[in-house]
């Protein structure tokens, strides 16, 4: 079996991943989008028996520790405003009533756009009165001001010194508050100007480490799970050959490869040609295997074929992908133990070589072995992946081609590099946070008894989502669709580059090892038509027709041999 790029894999094995752009993107939108820090954490974090599956371009562990970091200090952030908001309706209400009817009509836009979208989601079909929605939130807003009237009243009446007492307590209330929201812009302007901001292409210092005693536990399980340090099964060594090891939950088993992409299977009979020489050695799945990383590699050296010369860092490993309920149903079973020790551990991160051989010839349901061809492009913002499974016996020939493209990180995830380096910035949002304080008060309180935390245990019941992985950091950020055309034509020059080279690899070894080529010619023929490009030039020189006939980026299968 050809261990391809093992090598490479052993030299990184103990080294620090580099900080890339993806990081520091990443690292940036931690502090800057709480529903992004927040599917960090709870993917990759909270659960402890759940691991991480590789992420392209992206250290997970410094990702992870500025979503931490992010989270706890939102958390003492709002706890304090909370806090402080209470107080100011307790001593100083009059002041406390004013600032939340200030507060809800400054909101009451962004109030009717939610509830519009909410009956839009729901799928409603009553019809909307946007007047009759204003009036109605205006009058509850108004509601408030004979209670106003009210505490005016009484405060004439009972003197000016409980009065001054009430006007100074509720100013001294309001300028902690904006002392605390100014502190918090503050910190986030550092994070995404001087540690995160464009200008910075070298590795940053290390998060504030006071913050992080809030919770050692998640602090020590970013080192132990997303570091260097590999899980490996009792009696296996670092310095033995490994494969990768990929526990998946959920539909897509290529976690981290971002979304299936014209994928296609092709089954063709095995028969000898009758010229075929006696002596010609028997074929398996090895030396198939072999015969395709031979040929791919082969482009690394055509460096005309592709922009920037990005076919040099093509890159070759194997993995060996197991679903997460396969395994815990096995969990008594002897097939269990190179993948998983005890149901309160998480699974190990790789397995011996030989392991990974007795996969590639003899597949599990749920445990397979795959060899994928990777290229990144794009600097590093666009990721090609193509996974590559075959079997054979002495009659048939199986062979299953799985492309993956993993999208650009979307541009609201970017916003870092357009954020504004005034100092006058974080005071002006600061001031802002004030004002609208009382109208956050529930999505604050929300986000405080919702924090991302592990599954529940269930009594005599082990769940497969505490040990599959789902998504990557890099996957949670990718965007929706490719940013132009040039991205679009490079992942099909690519994907068309590396199915014509497998294809050919296919076609040689059996014709080598004699046996006929008609049938697996004609079934390659298919894929090629379904896929081709049908793009014609209309008068004037535009682009007309459909640029693929087929295949989406939903995980269609185009061909079933």
């Amino acid at each position: 079996m050809l261990l391809a790029d093992t090598r490479w894999a052993r030299s990184r094995r103990h080294t620090e991943p580099d900080r890339t752009e993806g990081t520091r993107h990443l690292c940036a939108a931690a502090h800057l989008s709480r529903d992004f820090a927040d599917a960090a954490l709870r993917e990759l974090l909270v659960e402890p028996t759940r691991p991480a599956a590789p992420a392209s371009d992206v250290d997970t562990s410094a990702v992870l520790t500025e979503a931490l970091a992010a989270r706890i200090r939102t958390n003492v952030v709002d706890v304090l405003v909370l806090v402080l908001l209470g107080l100011t309706f307790y001593f100083a209400m009059s002041l406390a009533v004013l600032w939340i009817t200030v507060a809800l009509l400054l909101s009451l836009p962004k109030l009717i756009r939610f509830w519009l979208a909410m009956r839009t989601r729901l799928g409603t079909t009553r019809p909307v009165r946007p007047i009759r929605t204003v009036v109605t939130l205006l009058t509850i807003v108004f509601s408030v001001g004979p209670l106003i009237s009210t505490i005016g009243t009484d405060a004439d009446t009972t003197g000016t010194a409980e009065d001054a007492f009430e006007n100074v307590t509720g100013l001294v209330l309001l300028a902690v508050a904006l002392v605390v929201l100014l502190a918090n812009r503050l910190v986030i302007a550092h994070h995404v100007t001087d540690r995160f901001g464009p200008l910075r292409r070298s590795a940053s210092p290390p998060v504030d480490r006071v913050l992080l005693r809030l919770a050692p536990g998640l602090a020590e399980r970013i080192d132990e799970h997303h570091g260097t340090a590999m899980r490996l099964a009792p009696g296996v060594s670092e310095e033995d050959d490994l494969v990768p090891l990929l526990v998946h939950r959920g539909y897509k088993p290529f976690v981290g490869a971002g979304d299936i992409h014209e994928p296609w299977t092709i089954a063709v009979p095995l028969e000898r040609r009758p010229d075929a020489p006696a002596t010609d050695g028997s074929l398996d799945t090895a030396m198939l295997l072999d015969g395709i990383t031979s040929k791919v590699v082969d482009l690394r050296a055509a460096s005309l074929l592709a922009p920037s010369g990005r076919l040099g860092g093509l890159r070759v490993d194997d993995y060996v992908v197991v679903a997460a309920q396969g395994l815990v149903d096995h969990l008594s079973d002897v097939t269990s133990r190179p993948y998983l020790r005890r149901p309160d551990e998480p699974p190990y991160t790789h397995v011996p070589v030989r392991h990974a051989r007795e996969l590639r010839d003899s597949p599990l349901e749920w445990s397979r072995f795959y060899r994928r061809f990777s290229l990144e492009t794009w600097d590093h913002d666009l990721v090609l992946s193509v996974f590559v499974h075959v079997a054979m016996d002495d009659s048939t020939l199986y062979l299953e081609w799985t492309p993956c493209v993993l999208r650009p990180i979307s541009a609201e995830l970017k916003s870092v590099d357009a954020e504004p380096a005034s100092a006058w910035v974080p005071v002006g949002r600061a001031v802002k946070d004030l004002v609208l304080l009382p109208a956050s008060t529930l999505s604050r309180a929300v986000r405080l008894a919702t924090h991302p935390r592990a599954l529940p245990r269930d009594r005599g019941r082990v769940n497969a989502d505490r040990y599959g992985s789902l998504l990557t950091l890099r996957e949670m950020a990718a965007d929706v669709e490719l940013h132009s055309y040039f991205q679009q034509a490079d992942v099909e020059r690519y994907t068309h580059l590396l199915r014509t080279r497998v294809t050919l690899a296919v076609a040689e070894i059996l014709r080598n090892a004699g046996y006929h080529t008609a049938s697996f010619d004609q079934q390659v023929q298919s894929v090629v038509n379904n896929t081709v490009n049908t793009v014609t030039i209309a008068e004037g020189g535009t682009v007309t027709g459909g640029v693929l006939q087929t295949g989406t980026l939903n995980g269609d299968v185009d061909i079933t041999g």
